[in-house]
């Protein structure tokens, strides 16, 4: 479906729209519109301000993942340095490498701490006396990045601070089809190439393949602007006195070629104040129209939320967010409006018929006529085909998924029942009824039934759970799946007076369920899979529970539900989060992907398990599960998946050049093992190792170097020759409860590991150290693999920038601690001597550096840090991607399964409404066939009211 060019937005609504009584101006509610800002538990003004929605300060040492802005036509990722940001797309337009680098006084600055709002990321460090903070906006709808660098001198006497960034500006246009992967170009840029214009005053960087250009301009213009090779650099000499602050502002403009870019740049200079603050107020005027019925926007609107209870409240809040975050507003060739699936990082142009589909209730609401015409669009397309539809190009991409038809029945059910829509069923798409588009997809399992079974197969884990490798052909969720799909085409057909149709679907319906419910496990509240030669394998995964629970719950008898309730809470729940697949699953060890596997759980998953508490009449349960799960909001918005690490013990040394030697290195450090991991080198005690993926959290690092130890006490140095690990292991072992000191080097020849002053392994390695800039050195623990920690105490930590002799260890074993203190070469020093507090001192530059959960101890040498494997741990945004728009599955759980809303597009009826949800709670707003509802939540069960 393609819209003419002329076309309005409103009269593209209307269009939609007039055959559907559904979609007709709604009501007006008896109540004024929802105030943002005010406390929740007010009538009236339950809607929170995006301030009020924002994560916590964090400290960026415990993050796998920096905060992300996205402003409704594109989006970016803050990256570890305090000011610069990496992977900008507008498509077709995306930015390679690194942007707006920052370096004060010569030594790149490191984000110590984050915050996430809706519509900027807020970074802070403290460099000596200079306080600094940066701010990344997007200009709203614009393809426009705007920075502020605060820098504040803290100290009583002046203070001198040169600020200088290297500018980047990597940008190129890729037309064509956009999928999962996004193009962008990283390591070469030769083909890029830095020019001054409007009078020395604006840094054009231009893409000689493609014309596409990034321009830099300054409302407080750098003493030094320059074109340097592909990009260029700015340059201001403060000079501060005590307790004086001055902003820097900086505009990115980016555009199909230079003149756009330099057009762009300029004009967002001049209003540059104006459109800070734009940024800020019109993302809060499109999350105000979320919730405002008739607004200018969206063709339809949100029920608002009246409760005290602060987890309910969040996150029905924040799921709003979550897909606000990726609404894009930039592709009107096929609709006004797009949700896209993800972003940055990953499928920032892509809509996933899966994940869609899991916030389908919360976006037919919220805009109907964008529904219609996307699930209209995902049937012509054909579902057999792809399993996601590129905005760029409108076309569908992807391979065929297992989920397809679950998901593509869930959106055009959602969409007929939520409207009331009924006309719907009987317009031709693709040359067929959309009724009859749904029987067709509530039978497709017939094309894949198994003669022996008579389930059907859905095929190899790619098709599935991908890294569950267990979780393969006839699989129980999916065949449930086909169950409630022939049951609910039975519901629509008989309405019709089809009884014959309707009767045939529901005997089928039936007999599958049977079939289902013979693959449960009696007394362990899981399901089986029935793989291709005949054997039933149990799989402890969380999405039988999540699929099973929803929609066969009336199957279920009360000994199943308590027994997969219990499956649940004892299995899965962990953290504050769930993980996806149970430890005790034979996969568990293998299947170590967040979203899938068990060491997290992709975000829709534990709203669903919440929802399947309250399908099976469990609302205290619910209720605790949504007040566990709260505490992701920490971070700010929903994402791909979080991931369960252990609570953090380690010492972090932010990034600075020195710590990235090329010719040589030299790792020291004394050491008193409580424990060795069974793993060779699972155990980190010094690393700063960069990774090949971002995908994978245990991706084998590619980066850096890292001293280690492991199994009965082997120590192991490990370093990036170019791109390829070389590791040297002792032969010497490393007993636990004693002092010993453990030396890496690496000479340019050969890595070598020492013990206690004596050469104790080497390997050769000819070549030159492959350096991790941008990841922060690490003591106890690991940069890239969070589990790999080192357990006991830590003194006297060294780095030097050349490979020190075997006559150096030696005497430097044999000495006491201040021994070389001034060779040259040594570049890290942590005596480690504090004994308080959460900051340890480098001697070498004087730098602070952070104690994140180390006890101060008794040293070889006066103090120690000892770093412990907590047995408590704590979900975080995984590095899979920062934001996802399944987070919408907790404002749509908390709408169907806490209040029960369950519309059959005539009318509306609450489940289990005498059944008390324990929360005081109102739901105003709902409206279905130009009426309007509120659902209250009291003492005596949830009702519904008329307004």
């Amino acid at each position: 479906m393609r819209w003419p060019a002329e076309i309005t937005r409103r009269a593209f609504l209307r269009t939609l729209s007039i055959t559907a009584a559904g979609l007709a101006a709604p009501a007006a509610l008896g109540q004024a519109p929802a105030a943002a800002g005010s406390p929740p538990g007010t009538p009236g003004r339950a809607v929170p301000t995006l301030d009020a929605l924002a994560g916590e300060w964090m400290s960026t040492a415990t993050l796998l993942n920096l905060p992300s802005v996205n402003n409704f036509s594109g989006s970016l990722h803050a990256a570890t340095n305090l000011l610069s940001f990496t992977e900008l797309s507008f498509p077709p337009l995306s930015l390679g490498g690194e942007c707006a680098r920052l370096a004060l006084n010569g030594v790149n600055v490191q984000a110590h701490e984050s915050r996430w709002y809706p519509y900027q990321v807020v970074r802070r460090t403290t460099v000596g006396t200079i306080e600094l903070r940066a701010t990344v906006r997007m200009g709203f709808e614009q393809q426009l990045v705007l920075l502020e660098l605060e820098l504040t001198n803290a100290g009583a006497g002046p203070a001198d601070a040169r600020v200088d960034l290297d500018l980047g500006g990597y940008l190129r246009s890729y037309p064509g089809t956009w999928e999962w992967t996004i193009p962008r170009q990283y390591g070469n840029f030769s083909a890029w190439s830095g020019q001054l214009a409007d009078g020395g005053r604006v840094l054009t960087v231009t893409d000689s393949k493609s014309a596409a250009a990034t321009a830099f301009a300054f409302p407080d213009q750098p003493d030094e602007l320059a074109p340097a090779g592909s990009s260029g650099s700015a340059g201001w000499a403060l000079s501060l006195d005590g307790g004086e602050r001055r902003t820097i502002r900086i505009v990115v403009a980016a555009a199909g070629d230079a003149d756009g870019a330099t057009a762009a740049a300029i004009a967002a200079r001049t209003r540059y104040p104006a459109l800070f603050t734009q940024a800020k107020v019109r993302w809060e005027q499109r999350f105000a129209d979320a919730f405002k019925p008739d607004n200018d926007h969206f063709s339809g609107s949100l029920p608002v939320l009246d409760t005290a209870d602060p987890a309910l409240h969040d996150l029905y809040y924040r799921g709003v967010v979550s897909v606000l975050a990726l609404e894009r507003t930039n592709y009107p060739q096929h609709s006004p409006r797009t949700y896209v699936t993800a972003g940055p990082q990953w499928g920032v142009a892509t809509v996933y018929f899966w994940d869609t589909a899991l916030f389908a209730p919360l976006l037919v609401l919220l805009d109907p006529a964008v529904a219609r015409a996307e699930v209209t669009r995902w049937l012509e397309l054909g579902i057999e085909d792809g399993y996601a539809v590129d905005a760029v190009s409108g076309e569908l991409v992807g391979p065929w998924y297992s989920a397809n038809d679950l998901s593509v029945f869930t959106m055009l059910l959602t969409y007929v029942t939520f409207t009331g829509d009924l006309a719907f069923l009987d317009e031709p798409v693709a040359g067929l009824a959309v009724l009859d588009h749904l029987q067709a997809i509530a039978l497709s399992w017939q094309k894949r039934v198994v003669a022996a079974t008579g389930l059907a197969d859905y095929g190899a884990r790619g098709n599935l759970l991908e890294q569950v490798s267990n979780y393969v052909n006839q699989v129980p969720s999916l065949n449930a799946a086909n169950v409630w799909m022939m049951r609910q085409v039975a519901q629509l057909r008989e309405r019709r007076g089809e009884t014959g149709v309707a009767g045939q679907l529901r005997a089928q319906a039936d007999d599958l369920a049977a079939r289902v419910l013979d693959l449960y496990v009696p007394g362990e509240g899981v399901w089986q899979s029935v793989h291709n030669d005949g054997t039933r394998v149990a799989v402890r995964h969380i999405y039988d529970c999540d699929t099973i629970g929803r929609l066969l719950a009336d199957d279920l008898t009360p000994t199943m539900r308590a027994e997969m309730t219990a499956f649940l809470t004892g299995e899965l729940l962990a953290g504050g989060w769930l993980r996806a697949l149970s430890p005790s699953d034979p996969n568990a060890p293998d299947s170590l992907r967040p979203d899938h596997g068990s060491n997290g759980a992709y975000d829709a998953w534990p709203a669903l398990a919440a929802g399947v508490a309250g399908r099976f009449g469990n609302y205290e349960l619910m209720r605790r599960l949504l007040t566990e799960f709260d505490c992701v909001g920490a971070e700010g918005p929903f994402s791909q998946s979080h991931q369960l690490v252990s609570e953090p013990s380690r010492v972090v040394v932010w990034d600075r050049a020195d710590l990235n030697p090329v010719g040589g290195v030299t790792v020291v450090a004394w050491i008193k093992a409580e424990v060795w991991p069974a793993q060779t080198s699972a155990g980190s005690i010094v690393a700063k190792v960069g990774f090949a993926g971002a995908w994978f959290p245990k991706t084998a690092p590619s980066l850096g170097y890292a001293l280690r130890g492991g199994g009965a006490g082997v120590i192991s140095f490990a370093v990036a020759v170019g791109t390829t690990f070389r590791q040297a292991v002792s032969t010497a072992t490393v007993p636990v409860g004693e002092w010993h000191q453990v030396v890496g080097t690496f000479d340019g020849q050969r890595v070598a590991v020492y013990v206690d002053g004596v050469l104790s392994g080497t390997t050769a390695a000819r070549g030159s150290l492959g350096p991790a800039p941008g990841t922060n050195l690490i003591v106890g623990a690991d940069p890239v693999d969070p589990e790999s920690r080192f357990t006991g105490a830590v003194d006297e930590v060294r780095l030097y920038n050349r490979s020190l002799s075997a006559a150096e260890i030696a005497d430097l074993y044999a000495a006491d601690a201040a021994h070389g203190a001034d060779d040259p070469a040594l570049v890290l020093r942590l005596p480690m001597d504090e004994g308080s507090g959460d900051d340890t001192i480098d001697v070498v530059t004087g730098t602070v550096q952070s104690v994140v959960g180390g006890r101060w101890a008794a040293g070889r040498n006066g103090g120690a840090l000892a770093f412990g494997r907590s047995g408590r741990v704590i979900p975080r945004i995984s590095r899979q991607q920062y934001n996802e728009n399944n987070g919408g599955a907790f404002t749509s759980v908390i709408l169907q399964d806490f209040f029960g809303y369950s519309p059959d597009g005539e009318g509306v009826t609450l489940r289990d409404p005498a059944t008390p949800r324990g929360v005081d709670a109102r739901l105003r707003g709902v409206t279905l066939n130009g009426q309007s509802y509120t659902i209250v939540s009291d003492g005596s069960g949830v009702r519904l009211t008329d307004e």
